[in-house]
């Protein structure tokens, strides 16, 4: 048998008392069998802790997958309450909009969960509630977990977006509102465009400039050159459409017979007109309006042709008075050619059947995309303190600019503003004319509130 001696310890050892350093290799040959334990022991939990770490960044990505799946799905069914559908219908269109975003309801343990609640805080109304449950994909977790679920919630509902003053009602045309050219148009209130065209429900082009506060379309909104908008919101396209606020306004009777026929006021007459039957006065075959002439307070029919107001016309009618543009026929309904560069005010009636109507067309008059039809043009000696209402027709719109205090809705058709114009919702100037300052009642914005 042989027998290893011993090492020897040298004289510094001794003296020191340390043991003599040997040489790293000769370490780790000595430990080698046990290091190799440790490691085949610890092999399965470091590569499940670095797999477990990859799935976690796995999962944070399908987190925001399934943030998005639950905002799409809460705004979808917020979206079909505010149209008027029930909360089965909501819930219906909501899953719906999920598996267009990639949700699968085959898979076990996945689940959508909505609730409708309405909470209003301020200017917006919570409406409905949601989360958003599906099972995440497991590489290395599996070998510690069964199953794994990556939830989502959200909330949705309505934003009230401020108070419209010009609304245009065509459901579906390109420029429902056009701001073109040179205009600049102050507004002072909100824009709405019932239009669902898919890029141009509202246009501002050319060097036009538009303020209002909202600006708001079914559609997109399009600007373009060097056209500019400026609001004290965000912009909203893709918004619900704002409803007619005078769609149930009923059209007054007209007198039987006609008070004049195809009646005109040249250059150099003055006149004064007065309404001589209880429903008011009737003009027929249009009337032509080029020198001074004064309205009493009433109602003033232009049955057929045109009510046509020449730039050289000074018109007073601040007595409280109402145009009615009708005819006997949809295709002879009279329309509006209107420059009021000479002067002219119109105060609408604060009470009576037609509250608050400065000038409305018969809206049994033929459907148009023409903005020739109906002009109204004018500068700051043009003050239309009412509600102009044109349901079928679109209406070409030039205000004066240095108007001062004036309340002013337009709703029609369509509407083109092709100058200059200033237009203002004061508080007293309405309530003198009987109109809500609010315009149409303000528009509504499904949002996603959290």
């Amino acid at each position: 048998m042989q027998v290893k001696r011993a090492a020897i310890p040298s004289c510094s050892e001794i003296r020191s008392g340390k043991p003599r350093r040997q040489p790293l290799g000769a370490f780790w040959r000595r430990q080698s069998g046990g290091l190799a334990i440790y490691a085949a022991l610890s092999l399965p939990l470091i590569a499940g802790m670095v797999g477990v770490g990859l799935d976690m960044s796995v999962w944070y990505a399908v987190k925001r997958e399934v943030q998005g799946v639950a905002d799409a799905t809460v705004v979808t069914a917020a979206h079909t309450i505010f149209q008027g559908g029930t909360e089965a219908e909501a819930t219906t269109a909501a899953e719906a909009q999920a598996a267009r975003n990639g949700y699968d309801d085959m898979v076990a343990g996945n689940q959508i969960t909505l609730t409708y609640n309405t909470v209003t805080v301020g200017t917006i109304t919570e409406t409905v509630q949601g989360t958003v449950r599906i099972e995440a994909p497991m590489h290395f977790a599996g070998l510690f977990l069964d199953e794994i679920h990556v939830a989502a919630g959200a909330a949705a509902g309505l934003q009230q977006l401020g108070q419209q003053c010009i609304l245009a009602l065509h459901p579906s045309a390109a420029g429902t509102i056009t701001f073109e050219g040179n205009t600049d148009a102050d507004v002072g209130c909100g824009v709405a465009s019932n239009s669902s065209h898919v890029s141009q429900s509202i246009i501002v082009s050319g060097s036009a400039v538009l303020i209002a506060n909202p600006v708001q379309a079914k559609g997109d909104i399009e600007v373009s050159e060097s056209g500019v908008i400026n609001s004290d919101f965000p912009l909203y396209p893709w918004s619900p459409a704002v409803a007619d606020p005078y769609a149930s306004w009923t059209m007054p009777p007209m007198p039987a017979a006609c008070d004049y026929n195809g009646e005109a006021v040249g250059p150099a007459e003055t006149i004064t007109y007065t309404q001589l039957n209880p429903e008011g006065t009737r003009f027929c075959g249009g009337l032509d309006l080029r020198g001074d002439v004064t309205f009493e307070a009433g109602i003033y029919f232009i049955d057929g042709d045109t009510l046509r107001i020449n730039s050289q016309a000074t018109v007073d009618a601040t007595a409280g008075v109402t145009f009615v543009l009708t005819g006997p026929t949809p295709d002879e309904v009279a329309q509006a050619d209107i420059n009021g560069s000479g002067g002219l005010t119109i105060n609408a009636p604060d009470s009576g059947p037609t509250e608050g109507m400065a000038i409305v067309q018969d809206y049994s008059a033929t459907q148009s995309e023409s903005f020739n039809d109906n002009k109204i043009n004018g500068d700051s000696n043009m003050n239309i303190n009412g509600i102009i209402y044109f349901r079928n027709q679109p209406i070409q719109y030039s205000g004066g600019s240095d108007a001062v205090s004036a309340c002013i809705q337009i709703v029609a058709r369509m509407v083109k503003f092709t100058g200059n114009s200033d237009l203002d919702n004061d508080e007293t100037v309405c309530e003198n004319v009987g109109v809500n300052a609010g315009g149409t009642g303000g528009g509504l914005q499904v949002i996603l509130v959290r």
